[in-house]
C-alpha cells in the first residue's frame, strides 16, 4: 500500500499539473505533490528498517537498503528543486522565455519524471526498469527542449539520439540477460525478476552474462554519463532550465548506475571473477580523468558543472567496480552527497546566472555585491532577477556627483539608511560610456519602454520616474548600479509557445 501511494502520488499530480500547470498555484501544487512524496518516502523507509533490511510488493516491487536510500534521495531533491523552481520559473516566465502551455508542459513532466524514477528504483523486474529508463529520457528530453531556441532543440537532439541508442543497447543486455536466466527459471515474466536471478545467479550462463553485461554497460553507462559516451551530457546541461539541470545531475545519474549495480551483482555470481568489476574500474577511471582536463577548458558555468558530475560519476563507478563493503559504502555515500551537493550548487547557479542574464563564468561577477544590494528586492518577492537581461543594456560609470549635499532631488537610498544617489543610467556604447550607440539600443529600450528617459545631454537624474515603494537603487564603490525602477513598474514580458 506505502509502495503504491509513492508512485500515485507522483502520476496524479502530474495528471493535474497537465491542466492547471500556468494557474497562479501551480508551483506551489507541485511542490506539495513532491513533498508528499517525501514524507511517504520516510515511512517506507521507517518499514524497510523495522522488517530487517527488504520487503518485496508481490512480485513486482523490491525494496532494499540500497534502493529505499535512493527514493529517499530522490524525493528529497525532486522537493528542494520544486520549491527553487517556483521563482525560478515565474522570473522565467515574466522574460518571456516560457510561455503558458510550456509552463504546464513543465510542471507536468517534471512530477511524471519523479514517477519514472521512483519506478526504476523500486520495480522488481528488470524489463520495468528498462522501460522506466526509457520514460525517464523521454521526460527529460522534452524538458531539455523547453525554451524552444536552436541550441535547446540541438542539445535535445543530441540527448535523445545518443540516448536512444544506449538503451536499445540496454534492451539487447535485458533480452540476453532474460536467455541466460530461462535455462534456469523456464520461460515467463519471473525469469526477469531481481529475486529469482539473484538466488540463481551461479547457475546462470557465463559466457551469456559476460556479453550481456558489456551491452548493459555501454546501455545504462550512457545514461550515467560516463566517457565515451557522455558527449550528451553538457549540452543539455547548459541548454535546458537550471531545474532541470539539477535533477539531471543529481537524480538521473544516479538511477542509471544503480542499474549498474544490480547487473554487475549477478555477473559476480555467474562468473566468479572479477570482470564486471574491471569494466567499471576502467570507466570509472576514464571519465574521471576526461572529466577533470575538460572543466579547464570551460567558460559555460552549466557546462563546468556538467562535467563535474561527469567526474563524481566515475569516482562512484570506479568505487563499485573495487567491490567490498567499504568500497560499495564509500559509492553509495558519494552517490548522496554528490546530489545534495550537485543540486544545491545548480540552485545557487541558476540564481547567479538569471541575476545576470548569462551564463559565461567571465560576466558572473560581484555576487555578494548584488545579493546585498537586492535585498529589498528579494524580500519583495521574485524581484530578485526580473530585470536581469535588461541589465546588460547597461555598464557601471564613475559617478562625479556622488555627494548627498550635492544632489539636487532627494536620494532615494537615503531614506533607507544606506549611501548613494539615485542616479540615471549610462546604456552600453553611449556617449557618457565609451563610444556611439550604432545598434539603437537606448532608442529600442526606450520604446518599448515609454518612460524610461534617453541620457542625452538634457537628461538628468530629475528626470527618472519616481521610485517604487520597496524597490532600492544601489550604488558603492563610486560606481553606479543602475536599476530602472521604470522597468519594474512596467507589466511583465510574455511570449508565446
Amino acid at each position: 500500500m506505502i509502495l503504491l501511494s509513492l508512485l500515485g502520488i507522483s502520476i496524479l499530480v502530474a495528471l493535474i499539473l497537465a491542466f492547471i500547470g500556468d494557474w497562479r498555484y501551480a508551483p506551489e501544487v507541485n511542490i506539495g505533490g513532491s513533498l508528499l512524496t517525501f514524507i511517504v518516502s520516510l515511512i517506507l523507509a521507517l518499514q524497510v528498517y523495522r522488517e530487517g533490511g527488504s520487503i518485496s510488493g508481490s512480485a513486482y516491487f523490491f525494496v532494499d537498503y540500497l534502493n529505499i536510500s535512493l527514493v529517499v534521495l530522490t524525493t528529497l531533491v525532486s522537493t528542494t528543486t520544486a520549491v527553487f523552481s517556483r521563482r525560478y520559473m515565474r522570473v522565467e516566465r515574466e522574460h518571456g522565455r516560457v510561455g503558458h502551455w510550456r509552463m504546464r508542459f513543465y510542471h507536468a513532466m517534471f512530477q511524471l519524471f519523479i514517477f519514472a524514477m521512483l519506478i526504476a528504483l523500486v520495480t522488481n523486474n528488470f524489463g520495468v526498469l528498462w522501460i522506466s529508463m526509457e520514460l525517464a529520457t523521454l521526460a527529460t528530453v522534452l524538458l531539455v527542449s523547453l525554451y524552444r531556441t536552436p541550441t535547446a532543440i540541438e542539445a535535445a537532439w543530441k540527448y535523445f539520439i545518443l540516448c536512444g541508442v544506449g538503451i536499445a543497447q540496454a534492451l539487447f543486455g535485458t533480452v540476453l540477460l532474460y536467455f541466460a536466466a530461462e535455462r534456469v527459471l523456464g520461460a515467463g515474466g519471473n525469469a526477469l525478476l531481481w529475486t529469482n536471478l539473484s538466488r540463481v545467479s551461479s547457475q546462470l550462463d557465463p559466457t551469456v552474462m559476460r556479453l550481456a553485461f558489456v551491452f548493459l554497460m555501454v546501455g545504462y553507462g550512457t545514461k550515467a554519463g560516463l566517457v565515451p559516451l557522455h558527449n550528451w551530457l553538457p549540452d543539455a546541461h547548459s541548454e535546458g532550465p537550471t531545474p532541470v539541470s539539477a535533477v539531471l545531475s543529481g537524480l538521473l545519474l544516479n538511477i542509471a548506475l544503480y542499474a549498474l549495480i544490480r547487473c554487475k551483482a549477478l555477473v559476480d555470481g555467474s562468473l566468479g571473477t572479477g570482470f564486471a568489476g574491471n569494466i567499471m574500474m576502467g570507466f570509472g577511471l576514464l571519465s574521471l580523468l576526461t572529466a577533470a582536463f575538460s572543466m579547464l577548458r570551460q567558460k559555460d558555468i552549466k557546462r563546468l558543472f556538467a562535467y563535474s558530475s561527469i567526474e563524481h560519476m566515475g569516482i562512484a563507478t570506479f568505487a563499485f567496480g573495487l567491490g567490498g563493503p567499504i568500497a560499495t559504502f564509500g559509492g553509495v555515500l558519494h552517490m548522496i552527497v554528490h546530489s545534495l551537493a550537485k543540486s544545491a550548487t545548480f540552485f545557487s547557479v541558476g540564481h547567479a546566472a538569471q541575476m545576470h542574464g548569462t551564463q559565461e563564468m567571465a560576466h558572473i561577477r560581484g555576487l555578494i555585491r548584488e545579493s546585498c544590494g537586492r535585498v529589498g528586492d528579494v524580500s519583495g518577492g521574485d524581484g530578485a532577477g526580473r530585470h536581469a537581461p535588461l541589465r546588460n543594456l547597461y555598464q557601471r560609470v564613475p559617478d562625479p556627483d556622488r555627494h548627498h549635499e550635492g544632489c539636487a532631488i532627494p536620494c532615494a537610498t537615503a531614506a533607507a539608511g544606506t549611501d548613494g544617489c539615485l542616479c540615471r543610467p549610462v546604456p552600453q556604447g553611449s556617449a557618457d560610456g565609451g563610444g556611439a550607440d550604432p545598434g539603437g539600443a537606448e532608442a529600442a529600450l526606450s520604446r518599448q519602454y515609454p518612460g524610461v528617459p534617453p541620457s542625452g545631454a538634457g537628461a538628468d537624474s530629475r528626470n527618472l520616474p519616481p521610485r517604487l515603494p520597496g524597490e532600492l537603487v544601489s550604488s558603492g564603490g563610486g560606481y553606479i548600479e543602475v536599476g530602472l525602477t521604470q522597468i519594474l513598474a512596467s507589466p511583465p514580458l510574455t511570449g508565446g509557445d
